[in-house]
């Protein structure tokens, strides 16, 4: 092993490397190696090195200023001009200017020379390129789009949104024992029940229906009181001993032609005799569309409400509700509750891992943050939705993106809504356990710190998660 400064190579070994593209000029010595085997022959097929590493070099370099920028350590084999990367390339970083170099199948001769990265980002970069940014890569750079935008037919474009297609289910909380007659389903634009959404805008579906009551008498504006003859004016489930949720109505809502662009409150009027003393309301997007809740390969959501192992994946949100006594001359309080997401007046701060323009809704926004749960996007864990109506009746809306749970909370301002995704559990390993000491590793989003005393539930591999456990 000697070392030679790569200008005097061509006098010392014939050659003379030259500057590569995207480098600057050689910032090191020429290190050569040549292998010979225990004759003296030198080694010319990694196959034949009858050593353990078969042809395997690790050595150390010292570059005194290469901590300031990005280096590449070249190899070039025999007499050959053409340079290839190591395999292997690491800075010491408890000692400034040291790096460790391992190359695989070195035979013989073997010369190699590292060089500096030349910052092409701080030169022209992407300078032609509208909405990227530039990144610098070893030996070049690449435009990437700029948060916010994506990649479309070769050009970063700001996504741009219509308004979603909305899909609600209300559904039985509880086991029924005489199936759940429903007098009416009422949706409205705002909250506190302002601004009646028409039926004729709303797509309906439900569980199966008893024969004489179908579905369009949960919506014929009838059998809110009892002065009406709201028995033959209610939709019933076809099941009388209903299991949980076996009884649902779901619609779907589609607001392209109103200024609001979304769904606020609704309510739901019950028979009196035949309620569900809760329900489960969900909140998603029409899945022909767009994706709707969090798909299965970034992980699960463990249900916060504690009734289920897990939330249903195909929602973005969802509510637990109970259901208010009879009132009044026999009369069923209407169980009226918003299905907006998030805290209404509350700003986030943190941040930012993207923006999107024209998002149509607080749950729209909360839907594109479940979509950028893995590493490889970057990891939201809460975000931020503004909309404001001026006064031309223009619409400006904004979806912020947060990387991070300790945000600042800022309250009084309308025009924002916040939320986060909660808990998104995404591996455990191992997944089973002897009777013996042993430590679990669980990956994922929102995660609870150690302070918070988190706690697994470890049950029999027979069991489900319901079963007692330790």
């Amino acid at each position: 092993k000697f070392d030679i400064d790569p200008i005097t190579a061509e006098h010392e070994l014939g050659l003379r490397y030259p500057q590569l593209e995207g480098y600057s000029s050689w910032i090191s010595d020429v290190v050569h190696f040549d292998r010979f085997e225990q004759d003296c022959t030198i080694v010319e097929d990694c196959a034949a090195d009858e050593s353990e590493d078969h042809g395997r070099v690790v050595f150390e370099m010292f570059l005194p200023d290469a901590h300031l920028g990005m280096v590449q350590v070249f190899r070039f084999d025999g007499r050959e001009l053409v340079p290839t990367a190591v395999d292997f390339l690491q800075h010491r970083s408890l000692d400034p200017g040291w790096w460790l170099v391992k190359a695989d199948c070195v035979t013989g001769p073997v010369n190699f020379v590292a060089a500096h990265d030349i910052d092409e980002c701080s030169d022209q970069g992407c300078a032609d390129q509208p909405n990227t940014i530039c990144v610098n890569t070893l030996g070049g750079f690449r435009c990437d789009c700029a948060p916010g935008f994506d990649l479309v037919d070769g050009e970063c474009i700001q996504p741009q949104y219509d308004c979603e297609r909305i899909r609600i289910r209300v559904a039985n909380k509880y086991a029924l024992k005489l199936g759940w007659r429903v007098r009416e389903v009422m949706v409205y634009a705002q909250d506190q029940q302002v601004d009646l959404i028409d039926s004729a805008d709303i797509s309906w579906a439900s569980s199966p229906s008893y024969p004489g009551h179908p579905l369009h008498l949960a919506y014929d504006g009838l059998g809110m009181t009892a002065s009406d003859a709201y028995n033959a004016t209610e939709w019933w489930s076809q099941c009388f001993q209903c299991e949980k949720e076996e009884a649902w109505i779901e619609i779907e809502i589609s607001l392209s032609s109103r200024e609001t662009c979304d769904v606020a409150s609704m309510c739901i009027f019950q028979d009196a005799d035949h309620r569900s003393p809760g329900l489960i309301v969900y909140r998603g997007m029409n899945e022909s569309s767009r994706t709707s809740g969090l798909a299965p390969d970034r992980g699960s959501r463990p249900d916060y409400m504690r009734q289920d192992t897990e939330m249903s994946p195909q929602w973005a949100h969802e509510w637990s509700l109970p259901s208010p006594s009879a009132c009044c001359d026999g009369d069923e309080l209407p169980v009226c509750f918003d299905i907006t997401c998030g805290q209404r007046g509350v700003h986030f701060a943190g941040a930012v891992l993207r923006e999107f323009a024209g998002v149509s809704s607080a749950c729209h926004c909360k839907q594109l943050c479940l979509e950028h749960t893995t590493i490889g996007h970057g990891v939201c864990r809460s975000w931020k939705f503004f909309n404001e109506v001026g006064v031309d009746l223009s619409r400006v809306t904004s979806c912020v993106l947060l990387r991070g749970a300790d945000y600042i909370l800022s309250e009084g301002d309308d025009h924002w809504v916040s939320g986060d995704i909660g808990v998104i559990l995404q591996s455990v390993s191992p997944a089973l356990v002897h009777l013996e000491v042993v430590d679990i590793v669980v990956h994922g989003v929102g995660l609870p710190r150690v302070a918070e005393a988190p706690r697994l539930k470890i049950v029999l591999e027979s069991e489900t998660c319901g079963a007692p456990g330790t």
